[in-house]
């Protein structure tokens, strides 16, 4: 099993706060995989699993994004093109 897969962007931009959310969005994300017979978001690493989620889930707003404290994450998301939801 690949868990990279089930885990919440904000895991993978590694925020500092662990709440309930980012494992109800891995249960969302195993559940999807389920009826869809198919993984939701597939990324090959943590750059492209982050660029799948902005795909289908649209450009983080500014609120959103408030949760990443590290610049690397900041700059990166920054130079993501904008996607609708």
């Amino acid at each position: 099993m690949v868990t990279r897969w089930y885990r919440a962007p904000e895991v993978i931009l590694n925020a500092t706060h662990y709440t309930k959310a980012l494992d109800v969005w891995s249960i969302g994300c195993i559940f999807a995989e389920l009826l869809g017979r198919a993984p939701l978001f597939p990324g090959d690493d943590y750059l492209d699993q982050i660029k799948r989620t902005i795909g289908v889930l649209g450009t983080p707003t500014q609120e959103d994004k408030e949760f990443i404290v590290g610049e690397s994450e900041r700059k990166f998301l920054r130079k993501q093109a904008k996607r609708s939801k």
